[in-house]
């Protein structure tokens, strides 16, 4: 079974900002710019429901190398900047899953 990492998010406080930086020092592009009906079409439908998910902390921007996406959130009041997650895609899920049993 391949697998491969597809995405790092970081949650921090000004987004379109870390994300231009991040595009300046290492030459990142920018792949887009999310809102929740954008990101169910990118990551699948239905997105998994999240606190942090509302409104006007939905927004995400996505800067790539062309293999791996960043994917910069918003972080709302009350929650600590920092890695909050990454995206692992697989060739087959019901693999992993047997394997998680």
């Amino acid at each position: 079974m391949q697998s491969k990492i597809k995405h790092v998010a970081y949650m921090c406080q000004n987004a379109p900002r870390v994300a231009r930086f991040y595009e300046y020092l290492f030459g990142l592009k920018a792949k887009a710019q999310t809102s929740e009906e954008f990101a169910a079409k990118m990551f699948g439908a239905p997105m998994l429901g999240s606190k942090r998910a509302v409104r006007p902390y939905s927004t995400t921007i996505i800067v790539s190398d062309g293999n791996i996406g960043f994917a910069f959130l918003r972080r709302p009041p009350g929650y600590p900047g920092g890695i909050d997650h990454f995206g692992i895609e697989v060739d087959d899920l019901d693999t992993v899953f047997a394997r998680m049993k």
